[in-house]
């Protein structure tokens, strides 16, 4: 199977329309359930990355195995006496 390269220019028109309400199926043939926001500073400007159901599940995966290589190298860190995590944390903002 072919698949174009495309950048985030040729889709962003679709990306618009989902934010303003039409049906995600224009882009994926799964259900955007949100968008994760970009920092925006490769050009600039934020850009919104559409989030699928599948989408979801990976980054939940991910997470499983990063923790699981974490204890793996450095033990049980619910135990340790001193950590130190960076979490982030930004606010929500609504589309039309």
């Amino acid at each position: 199977m072919n698949v174009p390269i495309v950048t985030y220019e040729d889709i962003k028109p679709y990306i618009d329309r989902i934010t303003n309400g039409e049906p995600s199926n224009i882009l994926l043939a799964e259900s955007v359930l949100e968008f994760f926001r970009s920092s925006g500073t490769s050009g600039g400007q934020p850009k919104l990355i559409p989030v699928t159901a599948e989408t979801l599940k990976l980054s939940a995966i991910s997470s499983a195995l990063l923790t699981a290589v974490m204890k793996k190298h450095f033990g049980n860190l619910d135990q340790a006496v001193k950590s130190l995590e960076f979490q982030f944390a930004k606010e929500e903002t609504e589309t039309p």
